[in-house]
């Protein structure tokens, strides 16, 4: 029925395009048979593109493959009926034996027909160093779900252990360990997977001990780690660079897809003395296009790091809809190096939680995670970055929106969005911070932001008591410090804020406050008042006074059309309202009462 639905897709699809067709002879494709050629029907140039190439066309069929690429469904259908090998006939790989497999391993991958084919390794543990997989349309399987446990030799504690190189070749539903993995052992470096090929992938698998288990490395293509679980893998603190997924993209074309996964520390071992939290659950490096969604990170140093360096440049990232759960530093931090940079970084409805593990009474290893510290929601720090003509802002186009939370429960450390240095154009609405030193602290160099909508105060889902403790709220809503400008806060509600809900040192002229509940409207405050003429303003937000009392009051501000000064006030009593950015200049003989109301 699914393959009717297709053809009856594509063919109105093409209906629809209208134009002579014609069949492109292509390359030998991804279907079974040496022969068989990766046909293409393509429509005239003026139909479609400048190529006329009809592969990239998305097509829906309800039900099934909500919109995917054509390319993507015809390989589907291509590799699900590969034809099936056994790497103990091919090869002769034994399980159990306690010897290493590796050469067996090769011969067996030597043997697959270059139409491809799904080699299964047989059900329980394969002793393994480290080989090449450069066979084009095959996948690596057990005989049966994850009956296979791959097993690293420790003497293949670094390096890489699977280099996959062949287009249209992925590794499903296996268990990978490094041996001794039991008694506490993991590798120390390098890649369990390198998917240094186009239309690769990993699915279905459990990996522990790793340093990192998968490099996502396709220069073009595609490129997916689909539900997967990984643990345990290398501390961060003694192993930099440790976790699960590394995103190294030497093109711009990869679209690397991460999805369904679960990955987490080995936080709830009894011995504190064992615990391990890799650096980050996923490293950023280089990339074009990423989206990771529906992923479940645990209790690891940091969920995403993100830090592209030299001559390297992130673009089009999305973080959506999953869980970076109790991370024990920095949470999501975005942190280019010399010219690298991160332009159009999108983080919808997060639930991004920091925490402090309680099973370690000594809080040896808590000190360790917040060594370098960062321990903040989200931290946009482009200090470490030099701009360029070309990319003046290492930091650009940021969005974290669409309801959700970033929340501590450390004791009201860090910060829930951090922002420093040359960024430009971050979005945050619809969403709530509680817990934090800062819910929202726009340090020097940040410019073009914008916080709407938001909640920042008491609003933890982890601590309602009518007496709360210092994790359900903030000591500061939003700070802003000098250096910054054009930030922008409004329709924010920044009640239960300990120490201040919105302390500003910033003399920006394009800063705008209005309508946040807890810091505007204020109630009316008396100015202590300097010598005459004395400056009302500017102010980033509307401002409204009533002077009365003293002698030859008098209030001006500058007329909209540079024509002269325009009196607001020619003698006391009065009351008048300037805008935000608007200045006022008050003179007197006797000095007046003045009570201000900032809207």
């Amino acid at each position: 029925m699914r393959l009717v639905a297709l053809m009856l897709a594509f063919t109105a699809m093409l209906k629809q395009a209208g134009g002579a067709l014609a069949l492109d002879p292509g390359t030998p494709g991804p279907l079974r048979g040496p022969t068989v050629p990766a046909r293409r029907i393509i429509l005239p140039p003026t139909d479609q593109g400048s190529g006329g190439d009809v592969s990239k066309f998305t097509v829906r069929i309800p039900g099934w493959n909500d919109g995917r690429k054509l390319d993507d469904i015809i390989r589907d259908f291509a590799l699900a009926h590969l034809p099936d090998f056994s790497a103990a006939v091919l090869g002769g790989v034994q399980a159990d034996t306690g010897v290493d497999q590796t050469a067996r391993i090769v011969l067996a991958l030597s043997k697959v027909p270059g139409s491809g084919g799904r080699l299964r390794f047989p059900c329980g543990q394969v002793l393994y160093s480290a080989f090449q997989f450069p066979n084009p349309r095959t996948v690596l399987s057990s005989a049966s779900m994850r009956c296979t446990e791959m097993t690293t030799l420790a003497s293949a504690a670094t390096g890489t252990s699977i280099h996959a190189t062949g287009v249209y070749s992925g590794i499903e539903d296996m268990a990978f360990v490094h041996v001794g993995f039991d008694s506490g052992a993991f590798r120390t470096s390098g890649y369990t997977v390198d998917l240094d090929n186009g239309y690769g992938w990993v699915r279905r698998t459990t990996m522990r001990g790793c340093f990192m288990c998968v490099r996502m490395g396709a220069a073009g293509g595609a490129q997916w780690v689909q539900d997967n679980t990984f643990e345990y893998s290398a501390d961060g603190a003694a192993y930099p660079g440790s976790g699960y997924i590394l995103v190294d993209n030497s093109g711009v074309g990869p679209n690397n897809i991460i999805s369904g996964n679960l990955g987490l520390s080995n936080f709830f071992d009894p011995n504190p003395a064992k615990h391990r939290y890799p650096d980050a659950a996923v490293i950023v490096i280089q990339t074009g296009e990423l989206y990771s969604f529906a992923n479940d990170w645990i209790s690891n140093r940091t969920s995403y790091k993100i830090i592209p360096g030299n001559g390297q440049r992130v673009e089009k990232v999305t973080l959506a809809i999953g869980t970076s759960d109790s991370a024990q530093a920095g949470n999501i931090v975005v942190q280019p190096r010399g010219t690298g940079y991160v332009m159009d970084l999108s983080i919808p409805t997060p639930w991004i939680t920091n925490s402090q593990q309680v099973a370690d009474p000594s809080e040896t290893n808590v000190a360790a995670v917040d060594a370098a510290g960062i321990s903040d929601g989200i931290f946009l720090d482009a200090t470490l970055a030099m701009p360029t003509a070309l990319h003046p802002y290492p930091i650009n186009m940021v969005s974290i929106t669409g309801g959700g939370q970033i929340t501590s429960t450390k004791g009201q450390r860090g910060r829930g969005v951090r922002c420093q240095g040359p960024v430009y154009n971050v979005t945050l609405t619809s969403v709530s911070l509680s817990g934090w030193e800062k819910g929202l602290s726009v340090g020097s160099g940040c410019q073009q932001v914008t916080a709407a909508d938001n909640k920042i105060g008491k609003f933890s889902p982890f601590d309602s008591a009518a007496a709360p403790s210092p994790n359900a709220t903030n000591k500061v809503g939003i700070d802003i410090e000098a250096g910054s400008d054009a930030v922008i806060a409004h329709d924010n509600n920044l009640l239960g804020n300990t120490v201040a809900s919105l302390r500003n040192a910033s003399t920006g002229a394009n800063n705008r406050f209005h309508d946040n509940v807890g810091y505007n409207p204020a109630g009316s405050a008396t100015l202590t008042l300097s010598a005459s003429p004395m400056q009302l303003g500017p102010l980033p937000t509307m401002s409204s006074y009533v002077v009365y009392g003293g002698s030859s009051v008098s209030v001006t501000v500058g007329a909209a059309n540079g024509g002269g000064n325009l009196t607001v006030c020619p003698g006391s009593p009065c009351s008048f309202t300037i805008p935000a950015g608007q200045l006022a200049t008050m003179t007197y003989t006797a000095a007046p009462t003045v009570n201000q109301i900032l809207h």
